[in-house]
């Protein structure tokens, strides 16, 4: 497997970006320095399942420059390496957190000259491969022999290490991921079931809390969260899709356990009806209509959304002088790019001023409500009556 490489954190900046920072800044009396401590910490898991290493940068020495590079001495064993989470928590002028090179991490902060870096921890989440089939260690070593040489600012480093466990108890997930039917906004679909296995050699698995970060998505029954598995035995999740947004959804089961997490994607797709009205929803004015004559306004409904769309229209008490075209002005079951026409007529019988309310409801996702408000300025008639 190729694991991620040349990863950047969102907001970071990289190696040459730094570089180019640094001889911007101003010069100060105290020459740009490094130092302070490096560490890793270590970590276990098995195949298939992802671990997080702690990272953390203690700056005991008032270093305003950091310069560390770390290599990971068995990369291979991983089918990912994930420094999303490794800078986050830094803070200077410049901040960099880069897989390069295929397997050498480096981190890189830098102040202006005399301003002390402020210290930091982070992650990285390593993914062991599920091909893996022996138990090993990986070293990760700051400043390897392959580095020396180069820069390397902290005046002292730790060394971690990632211990894969290929024997005892092993986790695994069937089906890997799932995938869901398409579903309307505001509906569940019916669950799906997902098992865990302990498919290792030995008995005590221990499954943590069972997690789906995700608003489409639910779990619907948990049988696994606190479970303890022997060898071959199972328990069952079972999660349903529940979107609230039309469009491509996705989410993620994590369930964790005593020998590492595993993950399960979960997809599907979210339907909705959308409104496109003509005229949109405004003040209609149908002008000067003498009593006894009328003037009409045509207009259509359209669903440019992927589900059936409703609409329903209902003029308000007191609107004698407008008709409207069907009556009830209501459809059901729009299908998605169709269309349908309204009429809304105002007929007088007297020459006042007249205002009516057309109010209007649908299931579209971005127009569930909305009114045209309909008027007519009227006809007055002056009369001058001169007496002889």
């Amino acid at each position: 497997m190729v694991p991620r490489s040349n990863i950047e954190s969102p907001g970071c900046y990289p190696t040459a970006l730094l570089a180019a920072l640094l001889l911007l800044m101003p010069v100060a009396a105290s020459a740009q320095q490094g130092g302070g401590i490096v560490s890793f910490g270590n970590a276990s898991g098995a195949p298939g399942t992802t671990v997080s290493l702690e990272f953390e940068f203690d700056n005991n020495d008032g270093a305003d420059a950091l310069e560390a590079r770390a290599r990971i001495q068995g990369i291979e064993a991983f089918s990912e390496v994930d420094l999303t989470s490794l800078c986050e928590n830094a803070s200077a002028v410049a901040v960099s957190c880069i897989l390069n090179d295929t397997n050498r991490i480096l981190v890189t902060a830098a102040n202006p000259p005399g301003v002390p870096l402020a210290s930091f921890s982070g992650s990285i989440a390593f993914t062991i491969s599920p091909t893996v089939t022996e138990s090993l260690v990986v070293p990760l070593e700051w400043n390897a022999t392959e580095d020396q040489g180069l820069t390397f600012t902290p005046s002292q480093a730790i060394d971690g290490q990632i211990a894969v466990n290929a024997d005892g108890p092993q986790v695994s997930l069937l089906p890997e991921a799932l995938a869901f039917d398409s579903r309307e906004v505001g509906q569940t679909s019916p669950p799906q079931d997902l098992q865990v296995s302990n498919s290792g050699d030995a008995d005590g698995l221990v499954i943590g809390e069972v997690s789906l970060p995700s608003s489409d998505f639910e779990i619907f029954d948990d049988g696994c969260s606190g479970a303890t598995l022997a060898q071959s035995q199972s328990c069952s999740i079972q999660v349903a899709f529940a979107p609230t947004q039309d469009g491509a959804l996705g989410g993620t089961l994590v369930v964790p356990s005593s020998v590492g997490t595993r993950s399960a994607p979960l997809t599907g797709t979210g339907t909705a009806p959308r409104l496109d009205a003509t005229p949109s929803p405004q003040t209609l004015d149908f002008g000067v209509v003498p009593v006894g004559g009328s003037e009409s306004i045509t207009g259509q409904f359209s669903n440019s959304g992927t589900a059936p769309l409703d609409v329903s229209c209902q003029l308000q008490a007191g609107a004698d002088a407008f008709e409207i075209q069907p009556d009830p002005l209501s459809f059901s079951n729009i299908a998605p790019a169709a269309s349908v026409a309204f009429e809304i007529t105002f007929s007088p019988s007297t020459g006042a001023s007249q205002s009516a309310s057309l109010e209007c409801q649908s299931n579209a996702i971005d127009t569930p409500q909305f009114d045209y408000l309909l008027t007519a300025p009227g006809l007055t008639i002056f009369e001058d009556r001169f007496e002889p």
